[in-house]
């Protein structure tokens, strides 16, 4: 058994046999998104537990409840994944405590046409040792969707279906709990108020932390990785033509030279028939995205991220670009 150690009055996290349990002394109000016991409910446990990638059941809330009774809890609010919950994230901010598992494989973008399943997924378990109101409790849902966007947003994770930005995946799952009890309650939960914000700080690190460190998707993924997640395809399109006996290692290798990929962007720049763009603008436009393309640290720059999106709309002609100057 894996048990996390949780300064929180009150509440155990541990995970054993592929099921995490986050579990309370006392009755947690929730309001969550959960397969089992979603929406509105008191409970003092709620499950997540690890599936196979190709899991596929009638009744999945039948399952959740099986696992729970393996593990002596009973009327738990649960959720599924294809994650390893041994490898959750935990966070600890104030009175906020954030427990994540996540995984990007099945990442989405809203309105696209997108699989209703698919392995990975995110699952956030959020606990406020505060009362809240009802609608605090929702607007913490809003809140911690908000973060776990951020966090695909700073690692720059792509829709598997367009390539798009994704904002999560298609079945993700979201449980935002509160302790009752005496005392003025929080009425909002907003990315404006304090107990928003340390919620906002929390989710994101957490599911920074497991898409980055366990899930492959390190904010200083090759050049090349990015193109093919932005347009799955391309490189081995480009492969199969006449290019002079290219290879992939070539181009890989290529993409890793920061000073030949700059002049590569350089070139492409320069062949662009845009008067509006003065000298001036095209030398300030190339050292951003210059800057956006060769970051290597860890943690990105908020500032950053707009101009790393900029960025990836030339990384194909970049690859052209690379290759013909081989």
């Amino acid at each position: 058994m894996k048990e996390w150690d949780i300064a929180m009055q009150g509440i155990r996290v541990s995970a054993e046999n592929g099921v995490l349990t986050v579990q309370s002394d006392r009755p947690l109000e929730v309001l969550s998104s959960a397969v089992e016991h979603g929406g509105r409910c008191s409970t003092r446990c709620i499950l997540n537990m690890t599936v196979p990638s190709g899991y596929q059941s009638d009744d999945p809330a039948h399952d959740i409840r099986a696992a729970a009774a393996r593990c002596g809890a009973s009327a738990c609010v649960g959720m599924m994944t294809a994650a390893d919950v041994t490898q959750a994230a935990v966070r600890e901010e104030g009175d906020v405590l954030v427990v994540a598992t996540a995984g990007a494989s099945n990442a989405a973008t809203p309105g696209e046409d997108a699989p209703v399943w698919g392995a990975g997924t995110v699952n956030i378990i959020v606990v406020v040792a505060h009362p809240m109101t009802d609608a605090a409790l929702a607007n913490a849902l809003i809140t911690v969707t908000e973060a776990k966007s951020r966090a695909f947003r700073m690692l720059d994770i792509r829709s598997t279906n367009s390539g798009a930005p994704a904002t999560g995946t298609t079945t993700d799952s979201v449980a935002a709990c509160t302790f009752p009890g005496p005392g003025e309650p929080y009425r909002y939960a907003s990315t404006a108020t304090d107990v928003g914000k340390r919620m906002g700080r929390a989710v994101s690190e957490a599911v920074y932390e497991c898409l980055s460190l366990r899930n492959g998707n390190p904010p200083d993924r090759p050049l090349l990785t990015r193109l093919d997640e932005r347009a799955p395809g391309t490189v081995a399109h480009f492969l199969s033509k006449d290019t002079s006996g290219i290879t992939r290692a070539d181009l890989d290798a290529a993409a890793r030279d920061d000073a030949r990929v700059r002049a590569a962007l350089m070139a492409l720049l320069a062949s662009w028939d845009e008067p509006a763009l003065a000298d001036g603008d095209r030398a300030r436009y190339v050292a951003t995205v210059s800057r956006a393309l060769f970051r290597r640290e860890d943690s990105i720059c908020e500032e950053e991220c707009d101009t790393r999106d900029l960025a990836h709309h030339v990384l194909a002609d970049i690859a052209y670009h690379l290759a013909g100057g081989r």
